[in-house]
């Protein structure tokens, strides 16, 4: 988790602004901006031009940079993860979709909601049918201070708990839930995950036609691996939301720049437009290869309940969300034809507006 953190940290990074140096290189030598980017207008006006766009793609290109490396780190922490007992839990847990795809409004503390009821059901767990009662009453005792300093947030006597709080509260409260998280882990590797599982095993039971409920000791060790899930869980979806965060940087920076470039008559129109072509194609590469990643990956396919190692519905589905439209852009400042269709298309939802 560390290394996710400094790489979504990591903006004024080494590793992240000298790469992305080569790119404003290559930009200045496709482009040859001195050149194709001169207006009627003074000779100052083209260099605050060059300036700005140069500055423009460089920072788009440090924003690309830092998307990748994030994707690296992230993409590290899931495969490790995948090699924990912990893995089977995702395959429990309810399904849905990779955040980066959808950006569905939620409450502040979503996540934490499912964590404070899968904790209650530890503490309120009937032990009566275990093979040993007396562990269970010392686990009990063991999370019983984050039970109760949760209990008192998530229901106050007399009060009703709106679900929003403030920064301080909520780190408080991701505290607690840490702290009972690392107590339950630590059982866990002192019980049942010393024992070891097998995902063969997994699959000829989930592939036997007869279903039967799982054992008292079994539904425990559900529940606290559903808890221990759910904190992974909610790192996953923050990560998810500082890469469409840097990903909408990036398509809003070359957006941005296609249009500048195409409201102005420029006297070499043609060669901008391969130019910008060729940046489009460059940025799109390396942000293609991360979602086939994603779509790859064995955590986040236990989690979105698709197939680990194959490219499905869901890549096509991020590379029509997030490319279509520096796309239509680009195709709209190269042919006029198409940019009168478009702007057709959006004219009357502007003057809806006014």
């Amino acid at each position: 988790m560390a290394n996710v953190d400094e790489a979504l940290d990591g903006l004024f990074s080494k590793i992240v602004w000298v790469p992305a140096i080569p790119f404003v290189i290559l930009w200045m030598f496709l482009f040859v901006p001195w050149r194709t980017l001169r207006t009627f207008e003074l000779w100052f006006y083209d260099w605050l031009l060059i300036v700005v766009l140069a500055t423009v793609y460089w920072a788009t290109a440090v924003t690309w940079m830092q998307f990748l490396w994030c994707w690296r780190a992230f993409r590290a922490f899931l495969q490790w993860l995948e090699t924990q007992p912990i893995r089977s839990a995702f395959s429990r847990l309810p399904k849905e979709r990779v955040p980066l795809v959808t950006n569905p409004p939620e409450r502040q503390l979503f996540i934490s909601w499912r964590a404070w009821d899968c904790l209650k059901a530890l503490q309120s767990f009937d032990g009566s049918k275990l093979k040993s009662r007396c562990k269970l009453e010392a686990f009990k005792r063991l999370i019983e201070p984050q039970a109760d300093a949760l209990k008192e947030i998530f229901e106050p006597k007399g009060k009703t708990f709106v679900g929003m709080v403030d920064t301080a509260r909520y780190i408080g409260i991701q505290c607690h839930f840490y702290s009972a998280a690392l107590k339950i882990v630590t059982d866990l590797q002192k019980t049942s995950w010393r024992e070891g599982d097998s995902d063969s095993l997994d699959a000829e039971r989930d592939k036997s036609s007869v279903k039967r409920n799982p054992t008292p000791d079994e539904t425990l060790v559900i529940l606290k691996e559903e808890f221990v899930a759910l904190r992974y869980l909610m790192f996953i979806r923050y990560v998810f939301r500082n890469l469409r965060n840097l990903l909408g940087f990036i398509i809003g920076g070359f957006i941005l720049s296609a249009i500048s470039l195409s409201s102005y008559t420029f006297q070499a129109n043609r060669w901008i437009g391969l130019a910008s072509t060729i940046a489009l194609l460059a940025l799109g590469a390396g942000v293609i290869v991360v979602f086939a990643g994603m779509d790859r990956d064995a955590i986040l396919s236990r989690i979105s309940a698709t197939k680990p190692d194959e490219v499905g519905v869901t890549f096509y589905m991020r590379v029509a969300q997030f490319g279509v439209l520096p796309l239509l852009t680009l195709l709209a400042s190269q042919f006029p034809a198409l940019n009168h269709i478009l702007f057709s298309w959006l004219q009357p939802a502007v003057e809806a507006l006014k």
